[in-house]
This record gives C-alpha cells, sequence and structure tokens, in this order.
C-alpha cells in the first residue's frame, strides 16, 4: 500500500511540521505543495500511462519491451525535470504573486519553493521508477523507499526547520529543503537497487540504450497525454480550492490545509489501491481475461470501503491526538472538527469512486478518464465557488463539495465499464 503513499505522506509530515511555526505557514505550505503538484501532476499522469503499458507488455510476457519503454519512460521524465526547473526559475514568483492574495503567504511559499523546485528532478525519476515496478507488479521495493524516505523527510524536517545539530533554524524553507533531500536519497537507493539486480537488467532491459520502436513510443505517449492532462486538471482543482479558500481569510486557510493532512491520511491506501487496480484491468486486458474484470473490481472495492471504514474509524478515535500533531493552537484545531467530520463520511465514497475511475484509466481508454475527470471537475469547483465565496458558507458546508465529486466519478465511471463490457471493446 505504501508503493502510492510517498507523496501523500512526505506532504502531511511537512505540515505537521509548520503546525509548529504558525497558522501562516500552514497555509502556505497548502498553497506551495498544491502548486508544486499541480505541475507534477501532469508528470504523474505519464506515469500512470508508461505503467498500464508496462503492465501490458508484461502481460503479453514481451519482458524485452518492458525494458525499453522503461528507458524512454526515465529519459522523457529527464527532459521534463529540467523544463519545469527552468520554468518555476523564470516564471513562478510571478504566477504566485497574480493569485496569491496575502502578502505574509506569498512570502512563505516563496520561501518555500527556494529549494522545492529542485524536487523537479528527484520526484519525477522516483515516479518512473515507480511505474516500472508496479507495471510488472513488483511494489515490495517501493514500499520499502518509501519508508525510508518518509523516515529521512522527518528527521530532515526537525533538524532543518527548528535548527538542530549544529544548523540554523529555517522555517518553511527547511521543509522545502527536507522533502527534497529525502527524495533525492530515495532515488539514490532505488537505482542502485535496480542496477543490481540482474534480472531488471537481463530479462527487462533495464538500463539499456534500447528504445522501443516509434510505433510502441507513440502508443505510450497517445495513452499518457489524456492522463498527464487529467492528473493536471485534477490537482489544478485543488489548487484552485485553496486559492477560493484563500480569499476567505488565513484562518480559513490553515483550517482547510489541517481538514486536507488529515483526508490525506484516510486516503493514503486508498490512492494505492487504485493505481493496483490499473495494473490490474491492463494486465488481464493483456492476458485476454476480459470477463474477470467486473468479478475483480467487486472484490477490490469490498477491500476499499473495508480498509476505508478501519481506517475512518481509527481516524475519529484518536483524532485530538492526530490534530495535535498538525498544530499546537487549540482555537485552531476546535475549527477543524466540524470539516474533517464531513471529509471522513466522504472518504466511504472516494473508496468506491476511486476504484472504479481508476479501472477506467487502466483499460487504455485514457481520452475516457480524461472526459470523466473533466466533467466531475468542473461541477466541483462551481459548486465549491458558490458555497464559498457568493453564499459565504462555513468552511464545513463548503467540503461537503467532495460528496458531489465522488458521487458522480463513480457513476460515470460504472457506466463507462458496463457499457464497454458488454460491447467487448476493452482495447488499447
Amino acid at each position: 500500500m505504501l508503493s502510492g503513499a510517498g507523496q501523500t505522506i512526505n506532504s502531511v509530515m511537512d505540515t505537521a511540521f509548520m503546525g509548529r511555526i504558525g497558522e501562516v505557514e500552514i497555509g502556505a505550505s497548502a498553497i506551495g505543495t498544491m502548486y508544486f503538484f499541480t505541475i507534477t501532476m501532469a508528470v504523474m499522469g505519464f506515469c500512470t500511462g508508461l505503467q498500464i503499458i508496462i503492465a501490458r507488455a508484461h502481460g503479453e510476457k514481451n519482458y524485452a519491451q518492458v525494458g525499453a519503454i522503461t528507458s524512454f519512460g526515465l529519459l522523457a521524465l529527464l527532459l521534463a525535470g529540467i523544463v519545469c526547473f527552468g520554468a518555476n526559475i523564470i516564471f513562478g514568483k510571478y504566477l504566485l504573486r497574480f493569485i496569491v492574495q496575502s502578502d505574509n503567504v506569498y512570502e512563505a511559499v516563496q520561501q518555500f519553493f527556494n529549494y522545492r523546485v529542485y524536487g523537479y528532478f528527484t520526484l519525477f525519476l522516483l515516479l518512473g521508477f515507480r511505474a516500472f515496478f508496479l507495471g510488472i507488479g513488483n511494489t515490495r521495493i517501493i514500499g520499502i523507499v518509501t519508508g525510508i524516505s518518509a523516515l529521512l523527510n522527518f528527521v530532515f524536517n526537525y533538524v532543518f526547520v527548528f535548527g538542530k545539530f549544529g544548523f540554523a533554524p529555517m522555517g518553511i524553507s527547511g521543509s522545502g529543503l527536507a522533502t527534497t533531500l529525502a527524495e533525492l536519497i530515495a532515488v539514490a537507493i532505488i537505482v542502485v537497487y535496480s542496477f543490481n539486480n540482474n534480472e531488471f537488467r537481463t530479462r527487462f532491459n533495464l538500463f539499456t540504450t534500447t528504445l522501443p520502436t516509434k510505433e510502441v513510443m507513440w502508443q505510450t505517449t497517445l495513452t499518457a497525454m489524456p492522463l498527464m492532462l487529467q492528473f493536471f486538471i485534477s490537482m489544478f482543482s485543488w489548487f484552485l480550492f485553496f486559492i477560493i479558500i484563500e480569499q476567505t481569510g488565513e484562518h480559513n486557510l490553515a483550517i482547510a490545509n489541517l481538514t486536507r493532512s488529515v483526508y490525506m491520511v484516510t486516503m493514503v491506501a486508498l490512492i494505492a489501491m487504485g493505481s493496483v487496480t490499473s495494473t490490474i484491468v491492463s494486465n488481464l486486458i493483456g492476458q485476454n481475461k476480459r470477463e474477470e474484470i467486473l468479478p475483480t473490481l467487486q472484490k477490490i472495492v469490498g477491500l476499499s470501503l473495508l480498509c476505508s471504514v478501519v481506517i475512518c474509524t481509527v481516524v475519529l478515535l484518536f483524532l485530538p491526538q492526530l490534530l495535535s500533531l498538525f498544530s499546537t493552537s487549540q482555537v485552531l484545531l476546535n475549527d477543524t472538527y466540524n470539516s474533517i467530520y464531513i471529509i471522513l463520511i466522504a472518504t466511504l465514497f472516494f473508496a468506491v469512486a476511486f476504484v472504479y475511475m481508476s479501472a477506467v484509466s487502466g483499460t487504455g481508454d485514457t481520452k475516457a478518464s480524461l472526459a470523466i475527470e473533466v466533467f466531475t471537475l468542473v461541477i466541483y469547483l462551481l459548486f465549491t465557488y458558490v458555497l464559498a465565496i457568493y453564499l459565504r458558507q462555513p468552511l464545513e458546508i463548503v467540503w461537503c463539495n467532495e460528496f458531489v465529486y465522488f458521487i458522480l466519478m463513480g457513476a460515470v465511471s460504472y457506466w463507462y465499464l458496463l457499457r464497454k463490457l458488454k460491447t467487448k471493446l476493452l482495447t488499447v
């Protein structure tokens, strides 16, 4: 389950440390993280497409093609890292100044990005290797590396944010540095592990200069492009959500980030399960076992719901202790409870909807998953704006937008899968 949770864990951990600094830093970490991942999510979409094609080739037992596709993906990701780094160095501060109203929040986000911007290289490569390992069904090393990265991020945050062991206190800048360093070490570990694994180099031709045929590269790109746009739009909607909340005040922005952090805790296992769902569906299609897709999805949905109920119950039982990890302000914590009750219920809807949405991506029809995402997010953002800005509703009421989002996502995705299975159109 940890294989898909690395970025979520690090994001939640950064929020926890910023809670020891102040409300402005809590809000700024939300804006900074959403801004960073809005750009990164396009790359995550590419890696999901890469993972689907790798899983398909693995299901067809075309092992040599797996390594060639992975090499193509890693090269593309390295180039993407260079482009994103350069664009943010040149244009990033102007864009943030345009969309963030609070001067305090803007300055704090800038401090965070002084070091976090280097994460485009480390995170992109990490996502590329993750696509390879998930595509071949080997998630153990990703889980181990994710755990190591999370531990290092905690240690580095403690050292740099508060200034321990001879280091000067860096505040929110230290948080950006901590996460980037943790990812750098994670990449180094996974490269060394992969290079020294003889099976990866001989069976899958990993770390060779061989690239797939132009047809395969084109197919990979065509599969990935809609997912890149879909993932970008999905994270951009989160970013817009926090921009909308920022307009209602710094206190509300801090509450929203605490709520998001708890939300991410409840979603860790479910996000990982969605990634596994895409791989399983793609692999079943590669083995020409389409009739097994719906029964398999029903089992995954049941397991996802069970995980969701268990996680939400534990969070509810230990909510005061959990919230205390993110802030020392009792006023802020008290104002957060109602929002968290809403998102805990919404998590149950997410458990079902995300499995079916991931299954749509796993079929390879990424244009359909993009269309579903755009449709649901337009309604989601309109609903959010009306509640927060036009009607000026309390924040816990604004969070009810999650019910609209997940109900629409799950219903449309399920309808799509039924239609495709009946017409036997599950092809890439």
